[in-house]
């Protein structure tokens, strides 16, 4: 009797020693021998994913900009960031993450540090006010036309293709949640310390006991501080700082107000324009905070509104050098930066009125961005110091039509140099001669004097400081 049966078959999902490749489609090959026996390729969806990805790869620009235009009209939020947030960094991570993606589905490994970029914006935009779920919103957008450019460029045949690359997607959206959840929470937990900190800050600025408040948030306090007070805006603009004279108190209240209301505009969404500068002015303290923290290895206690504030650094640190305002610069942001000595915390009140007071003659007086002490402006704060005098001095040109005044401040401007005042102003020396006599007829004092030349100086620096302070240095 024959008892030998049918040939064996092998088991589905496992390949007989010899059996071929896939064919094209991803599809596997028929087995040489056994008509209709296909076995199946595990690796035959990653290579057609592969070859899908790779024709994707050419479309990654237009991709981007397609997704951040359909993003800022679904998500309102990141339709009112500023226009370089929106258009250069929120396209740099959409084109990141694109281009990650379409790396993987070839085969390529993704590693943590390819995240990096998601994990620095994420934490930026913590810092900016964006919501946490406005900003995976954002995240798990762009998935959504990939996967259509994807089908868009999948052939008939290459659906094994399509399913192995919705698998890496669900992975890729995963690693992205987590990075950017991870991050965003991370910067939340700085930012609370940071709450502490400007709590005392704001304590010891108002010259109350803040030995309560210190040990409430488990702060340290120092026995002195170095005083910063910093007049900040974007680099490059020269534009007027906040009213922060010597007054008697330190502005901090209505710098509170200030903030309170940019802190207001981020929660309620405002309008674009508002909303677009409060991340501008978010991003710009921001810069100076990390600066800040950097020079002394530590948080720093600060208090800032819109324009700028203090901050206290301890004195058992260097005092900070011009490169602080360097890098400030490098960072976007212009600052001109007074400093002033509390040996003690009961002098705070009074060293912080001194520091803005600096910082703002040195920005009145038309000096750069910058670090200044008290002697870099000696002159200037002394001008522009309350009294009749001071006013009195200040109006003194006003006499002057502005041919005249133009001739003045070129010529001390060019260290009395009637040439290069000539050439500065486009006429003859000669010309420049008449209109020196003439003003100095009219303001009664001798150019070619010392007395005439102390007068006549100190009257520009007073006209200047007036007019950046709008008409009250010197008039209270």
């Amino acid at each position: 009797m024959d008892d030998s049966g049918p040939p064996d078959r092998a088991a589905p999902g496992v390949s007989e020693p010899g059996a071929p490749d896939s064919d094209a489609s991803g599809r596997a090959a028929p087995q040489p021998g056994v008509p209709g026996l296909r076995v199946p390729d595990p690796d035959a969806g990653a290579r057609v994913a592969a070859r899908i990805a790779a024709r994707c790869e050419p479309l990654v620009n237009r991709l981007t900009r397609e997704i951040v235009a359909e993003q800022a009209a679904a998500v309102p939020a990141f339709a009112s960031l500023p226009e370089r947030v929106r258009d250069l960094e929120v396209a740099a991570s959409v084109r990141h993450g694109l281009r990650l993606f379409l790396r993987g589905a070839r085969g390529e490994p993704v590693t943590g540090r390819d995240l990096l970029l998601f994990r620095e914006r994420a934490a930026q935009r913590m810092t900016e006010g964006v919501p946490l779920a406005v900003l995976l919103s954002a995240h798990l957008f762009p998935y959504r036309p990939l996967w259509r450019a994807l089908c868009a460029q999948a052939r008939p045949g290459e659906e094994e293709g399509l399913r192995h690359l919705g698998e890496l997607m669900f992975q890729a959206i995963e690693r992205a949640v987590s990075a950017v959840s991870e991050a965003y929470l991370g910067q939340a937990a700085l930012a609370e310390r940071g709450e502490a900190l400007r709590a005392v800050a704001r304590t010891l600025l108002a010259g109350q006991d803040a030995d309560d408040v210190a040990a409430r948030y488990g702060v340290v306090l120092e026995p002195g501080y170095r005083v910063l007070y910093l007049a900040v805006g974007p680099a490059g603009d020269a534009g007027d700082a906040g009213d922060t004279g010597d007054t008697g108190d330190t502005g901090e209240t209505e710098r509170a107000r200030d903030a309170d209301a940019a802190g207001s505009a981020g929660r309620s969404g405002g309008s674009a324009g508002s909303t677009g500068l409060v991340v501008e002015v978010r991003r710009r303290l921001h810069t100076v905070q990390a600066e800040l923290d950097r020079h002394v290895g530590e948080p720093v206690m600060s208090w800032f509104g819109p324009e700028g504030g203090h901050a206290l650094l301890p004195l058992r640190v260097p005092a900070p050098a011009a490169r602080l305002a360097r890098s400030l610069a490098d960072g976007g942001v212009a600052a001109h930066i007074g400093t002033a000595v509390a040996e003690r915390r009961a002098d705070i009140p009074a060293a912080a009125r001194r520091a803005a007071r600096i910082a703002e003659v040195a920005r009145g007086g038309g000096r750069p961005a910058g670090l200044y002490e008290l002697r870099d402006v000696l002159l200037d704060y002394h001008l522009s110091a309350p009294g009749a005098s001071g006013a009195e001095l200040g109006g003194l040109l006003d006499a002057l039509d502005p041919a005249l005044l133009e001739t003045l401040e070129a010529y001390f401007a060019a260290d009395f140099d009637r040439r290069s005042t000539a050439r500065a102003l486009g006429v003859h020396p000669n010309t420049v001669d008449n209109r020196l006599s003439r003003a100095g007829a009219l303001l009664g004092a001798d150019l070619r004097t010392s007395g005439g030349i102390l007068l006549v100086g100190a009257a520009l620096a007073a006209r200047r400081l007036r007019a950046a302070t709008g008409g009250e240095a010197g008039a209270r």
